[in-house]
């Protein structure tokens, strides 16, 4: 977790409620530089850690390339929420392209833009690794 974001708190409140609910320990190590990433990982190594899951925040998006392979060093299985850590070379994600969630607000202001009611508009789904289709 990034402890600098603003929703680090509730998210980790949701896992640790989340995690007790199934049986599981969760262990929350926080990172906000580059460095701290790697101590991070460091300490997941002396804790046996079978899973790791990121948070899907942008400085940790930022730095995905290093996570991934800091992941992959260490084999330990891993989930990310967003689509680009998975094209880094992550095991897995749970959510949708971030680079596609911002090419889609981008159409969606250029339509307005040109003169589109936004009820008018439908609605678009996205889904892992892109959008999944219009209601």
């Amino acid at each position: 977790m990034n402890p600098t974001n603003r929703y680090t708190e509730t998210e980790t409140h949701v896992s640790q409620e989340t995690a007790a609910s199934l049986g599981l320990q969760l262990r929350v190590l926080n990172a906000s530089t580059a460095a701290e990433i790697d101590a991070a990982f460091e300490a997941l190594a002396l804790t046996q850690a079978g899973v790791l899951l990121v948070s899907a925040d942008l400085f940790l998006f930022s730095r995905r390339e290093q996570i991934v392979a800091r992941a992959a060093e260490q084999f330990l299985p891993s989930i990310y929420g967003w689509h680009e850590y998975a094209v880094a070379g992550g095991l897995m994600s749970y959510g949708p392209s971030l680079f596609d969630a911002y090419r889609l607000v981008g159409v969606h202001i250029g339509k307005i833009l040109n003169g589109a009611k936004p009820a008018d508009m439908p609605v678009e789904q996205m889904r892992s690794g892109g959008i999944s289709g219009i209601i």
